[in-house]
């Protein structure tokens, strides 16, 4: 099977043990259209379930903790309740990028007037600022773009297609609990966690493994970086159409439909920022020079898979549609 992923000019569909056919087809309807975010929620949570080993597992890649506190302007008094989250839901529409909607995420509200926050502690009714901030961070951080919203008017969902961008690497330094809320309200750990001494998160740029890839339903290929804005951020696009009536090409705008649904950060270390950021200033994809590892196909093996490509190639052109 190896071999002919690496040389077969045919589309593989690998052999997949009918017990793990059974465990996807238990949560996975094939005949229903699921939402990304959906599937991913659905995936985690039967890997949860399949051994307290890859529950914990699963955890540490993907669980971070949010704190939603509400800290009393009238009194010493402070409210915090935890929560466990796998993705971040971000807003697109009404935002221009990643960082807008996290700001949004973590917005101040105060709470006053008719609105004022009852605390529980004094009993009685208080000036106060709620705030939703970010206690931990798993190793890979996804967010979840809000790409539809729900129409009123049409009782449908309906696509939002404005422009939204991410960055290659993000901060989330400013977006922590400790960054945000007074020092006198945080709670101390009497520690220091490792895995908060840093909040910097981006793709990894390693010799030889700067390769991106587009997986397109059964299509895998080769992706160019570069053209990641232009497949990613939705927005608007001109192009050029004739109109007959004018005799002469006019401009044409219209909005793209490909963009990102969901966003994976890996967790770095900051010392590796520097060759991200670098990185991330001029993304180029080197076709020319090719790092993997050579892998030397025993000749029997080559020369039957040779022969599978040219019958393949020679169906693909007789029974080509377009001749028909």
């Amino acid at each position: 099977m190896f071999a002919y992923l690496l040389e077969s000019e045919k589309l593989i569909i690998p052999v997949v043990s009918a017990k793990y056919t059974r465990w996807i087809i238990s949560f996975l309807n094939t005949g229903e259209q699921k939402d990304m975010a959906e599937f991913f929620t659905n995936l985690i949570s039967k890997l949860e379930e399949m051994s307290p080993e890859l529950k914990e597992m699963v955890k540490t890649l993907f669980c971070g903790v949010m704190s939603n506190n509400v800290v009393s302007l009238d009194c010493p008094h402070i409210s915090r309740t935890l929560e466990e989250f796998y993705t971040l839901r971000c807003q697109v529409a009404d935002m221009r990028n990643l960082f807008d909607s996290i700001d949004e995420i973590t917005v101040k509200d105060t709470l006053e007037g008719d609105n004022m926050y009852t605390c529980s502690q004094c009993g009685k009714k208080v000036r106060a600022e709620k705030r939703a901030c970010l206690k931990k961070l798993p190793k890979i951080l996804c967010f979840n773009m809000m790409r539809y919203t729900f129409s009123f008017v049409t009782n449908t969902k309906e696509k939002v297609n404005t422009h939204f961008s991410f960055p290659f690497q993000l901060d989330m330094s400013n977006y922590m609990e400790k960054n945000l809320i007074p020092q006198k309200h945080i709670e101390d750990n009497n520690g220091t966690d490792s895995e908060e001494d840093f909040f910097l998160f981006g793709r990894r740029n390693q010799p030889g493994k700067d390769k991106w890839y587009l997986f397109n339903d059964s299509e895998v290929k080769l992706f160019d970086p570069t053209h990641i804005a232009g497949e990613c951020f939705g927005g608007e696009m001109t192009s050029k159409t004739y109109d007959s009536v004018t005799d002469k090409f006019m401009d044409f705008s219209f909005e793209k439909t490909n963009s990102a649904y969901m966003l994976f950060y890996e967790r770095m270390n900051p010392k590796d920022s520097d060759t991200v950021q670098a990185a991330t200033t001029k993304v180029t994809l080197d076709n020319n020079e090719d790092h993997s590892p050579q892998i030397e196909l025993s000749s029997e093996l080559a020369e039957w898979i040779w022969q599978d490509n040219m019958q393949f190639l020679q169906d693909k052109s007789l029974f080509e549609h377009t001749y028909f």
